[in-house]
């Protein structure tokens, strides 16, 4: 389980790209954190390699957080970045990752569900989503563990249980 589908950023851009869904901090940091809970409960990688901690507010990705937390709580339009420290040629470069459409093609199908599913809702909406009694964030953040990581396999269980429990419901209606 060493490999990775993708960047948190290339995850965060596919949401910022999409000009119909007003994203902040808040909200993007629960897409993309749900995105992950959910692409691990489908596929044997996990999507990205990125830690996810329990914060206050719910479950968050601190690389992608202080990448836009000068924006607080307004839209993000610019695109997440990965900067490169090239020590030998004493270069830094800097990267806009985006999914491919044929190279990434069952990423870009689970983060679209995710999309439809979830990009109504506001970023409190979803923060309030990930608070409930049972979420990964919840069996952390005991004690208010602040910064405390979020084992992935922890989200791994959690996100297959609702699969499996939307899966046992679908069999029922059908």
């Amino acid at each position: 389980m060493s490999d990775y589908a993708t960047t948190t950023a290339a995850v965060a851009n596919f949401f910022i790209d999409r000009k119909d869904c007003y994203v902040d901090n808040l909200k993007l940091q629960k897409l993309v954190y749900i995105s992950f809970g959910w692409y691990s409960a489908h596929f044997e990688n996990l999507l990205f390699a990125d830690r996810i901690e329990a914060w206050k507010h719910g479950p968050v990705i601190p690389s992608l957080y202080h990448q836009f937390k000068v924006l607080g709580s307004k839209r993000i339009q610019d695109p997440a970045i990965i900067t490169k420290d090239n020590v030998d040629e004493d270069l830094i470069t800097i990267e806009t990752p985006r999914l491919d459409a044929k190279k990434d093609r069952y990423t870009l199908e689970l983060l679209e569900a995710v999309y439809s599913i979830y990009s109504e809702a506001t970023g409190w909406g979803l923060r309030n989503a990930t608070h409930k009694e049972g979420t990964p964030w919840s069996q952390v953040y005991k004690d208010h563990n602040l910064y405390e990581e979020i084992p992935t396999d922890t989200i791994r269980r959690y996100y297959e249980g609702l699969r499996n429990s939307l899966e046992e419901s679908q069999s029922k209606v059908s």
